[in-house]
Protein backbone atom coordinates (compact mmCIF):
# COMPACT_ATOMS: atom_id res chain seq x y z
CA UNK A 1 0.00 0.00 0.00
CA UNK A 2 3.20 2.59 0.80
CA UNK A 3 4.61 2.08 -2.86
CA UNK A 4 0.73 2.17 -4.29
CA UNK A 5 0.83 5.83 -2.28
CA UNK A 6 3.87 6.90 -3.70
CA UNK A 7 2.94 5.97 -7.14
CA UNK A 8 -0.12 8.19 -6.50
CA UNK A 9 2.20 11.11 -5.60
CA UNK A 10 2.21 11.18 -2.33
CA UNK A 11 5.67 12.60 -1.28
CA UNK A 12 5.51 10.15 2.50
CA UNK A 13 3.53 7.60 3.96
CA UNK A 14 3.09 4.81 6.55
CA UNK A 15 0.85 2.46 6.61
CA UNK A 16 -0.25 0.63 10.31
CA UNK A 17 -1.69 -2.60 10.16
CA UNK A 18 -4.32 -2.45 12.22
CA UNK A 19 -5.78 -6.17 11.97
CA UNK A 20 -8.39 -6.16 9.36
CA UNK A 21 -7.73 -1.94 9.30
CA UNK A 22 -5.25 -0.26 7.24
CA UNK A 23 -4.33 3.41 9.06
CA UNK A 24 -3.23 5.72 6.59
CA UNK A 25 -0.25 7.95 7.71
CA UNK A 26 0.34 11.16 5.10
CA UNK A 27 1.95 14.50 5.96
CA UNK A 28 -0.35 16.98 6.87
CA UNK A 29 -0.54 18.87 3.77
CA UNK A 30 -1.11 16.09 1.54
CA UNK A 31 -4.44 14.97 3.35
CA UNK A 32 -7.01 17.25 1.76
CA UNK A 33 -5.67 15.33 -1.78
CA UNK A 34 -6.29 11.95 -0.37
CA UNK A 35 -10.17 12.60 -0.11
CA UNK A 36 -10.87 13.96 -3.72
CA UNK A 37 -13.36 10.82 -4.79
CA UNK A 38 -10.78 9.86 -7.02
CA UNK A 39 -7.82 9.04 -5.41
CA UNK A 40 -9.85 8.10 -2.12
CA UNK A 41 -11.56 5.38 -4.38
CA UNK A 42 -8.32 4.39 -5.31
CA UNK A 43 -6.66 4.22 -1.77
CA UNK A 44 -9.54 2.27 -0.67
CA UNK A 45 -9.22 -0.53 -3.41
CA UNK A 46 -5.76 -0.49 -3.04
CA UNK A 47 -5.95 -1.44 0.39
CA UNK A 48 -8.87 -3.98 -0.11
CA UNK A 49 -6.95 -5.70 -2.56
CA UNK A 50 -4.17 -6.31 -0.34
CA UNK A 51 -6.61 -7.60 2.45
CA UNK A 52 -7.76 -4.63 4.13
CA UNK A 53 -11.06 -4.31 4.97
CA UNK A 54 -11.20 -1.01 6.31
CA UNK A 55 -9.23 2.16 5.27
CA UNK A 56 -8.99 5.25 8.15
CA UNK A 57 -6.55 8.34 7.05
CA UNK A 58 -4.82 9.53 10.34
CA UNK A 59 -5.83 13.35 10.85
CA UNK A 60 -2.99 13.82 12.45
CA UNK A 61 -0.94 13.21 9.33
CA UNK A 62 2.60 11.30 9.39
CA UNK A 63 4.41 11.08 12.83
CA UNK A 64 7.67 9.32 12.04
CA UNK A 65 8.96 6.80 14.54
CA UNK A 66 5.83 6.74 16.35
CA UNK A 67 5.26 3.38 16.82
CA UNK A 68 9.07 3.04 17.91
CA UNK A 69 7.72 6.16 20.57
CA UNK A 70 5.06 4.36 21.91
CA UNK A 71 7.30 0.91 22.91
CA UNK A 72 10.00 2.84 24.39
CA UNK A 73 7.28 4.52 26.70
CA UNK A 74 5.99 1.14 27.41
CA UNK A 75 9.37 -0.19 28.39
CA UNK A 76 9.71 2.76 30.28
CA UNK A 77 6.76 2.70 32.62
CA UNK A 78 7.41 -0.93 33.20
CA UNK A 79 10.78 -0.24 34.04
CA UNK A 80 9.65 2.33 36.55
CA UNK A 81 7.27 0.27 37.87
CA UNK A 82 9.95 -2.23 39.11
Amino acid sequence: VEHALRLLGFSDCRVRHHGAVARIELPVAELGRAVEPAVRGEIGRIAQAVGFRHVALDLNGITSGAFTMQVLRSRTLEAARG
